[in-house]
């Protein structure tokens, strides 16, 4: 099966002329069969690595939520964190968090690719609706939350890394929308995050063109532009 899958996978890609390729559920699914978690474990190692073999250097591997997958970040190009759930990856210890991740992979002269979407937040403006009328409404909320989301994103930035936004994965959630204060000029940072009061939940951050600030407790954020 995994040499089927490579075939096809590799295939795929130089028949298409893609640029990489992006890899969903790096978690393996492997709760769902503890007693053989080591062996997917490995598998998806030796998967990954053959792989980048068979893409070659001059296409990107981008794999989701793989920071920590220690058997496939050697082999890999990209990183995406997506972050699906409010509870999970946007608590604020799962922010902290990925931070110094970002940092880390910026050193490992990696990609980040940091995704947000409104779809996940339990806001009284979508509930119980359907179809377009959830659309725009899913719409106008992601332009409301854009400068929290958006400061999440700056506050941990590094080299080689992105933000992608909106509320879902369809050309017609998101990145169609115009969203202006994407469009500012940033500048480059003046340094890392400061954590405001140790332990804490507040940090800051200036750049050469905003400063940010964000409380992922209340889940609040601001950008100053210059």
């Amino acid at each position: 099966m995994r040499s089927w899958w490579l075939e096809t996978v590799a295939s795929g890609v130089t028949f298409s002329g893609a640029g990489g390729v992006f890899i969903d559920q790096m978690h393996g699914f492997s709760w769902l069969r503890s007693d053989k978690a080591e062996e997917v474990r490995l598998a998806m190692g030796e998967m990954m690595t053959s792989l980048k073999e068979r893409l070659g250097s001059d296409k990107i591997l981008l794999e989701n939520n793989a920071a920590t997958v220690e058997d496939v970040f050697p082999v890999i190009d990209a990183i995406m964190f997506e972050h699906y759930s409010e509870t999970i990856t946007n608590s604020k210890e799962n922010l902290l968090k990925e931070w110094d991740d970002m940092l880390r992979i910026a050193k490992a002269g990696k990609i980040s690719i940091y995704r947000f979407g409104v779809e996940v937040e339990d806001d009284a403006s979508i509930d119980g609706l359907s179809g377009a009328e959830k659309e725009k409404a899913l719409e106008q909320l992601s332009k409301e939350r854009l400068e929290y989301y958006h400061a999440c994103y700056l506050i941990g930035a590094q080299p080689y890394a992105y933000f992608q936004y909106g509320w879902g994965w369809r050309l017609g959630t998101g990145p169609l929308v115009g969203y202006p204060e994407l469009e500012k000029p940033l500048g480059i940072p003046k340094g890392e995050y400061i954590r405001t009061i140790s332990n804490g939940w507040e940090f800051t951050r200036e750049f050469e063109g905003a400063n940010v600030w964000v409380n992922t407790e209340t889940k609040e954020g601001k950008i100053i532009w210059e």
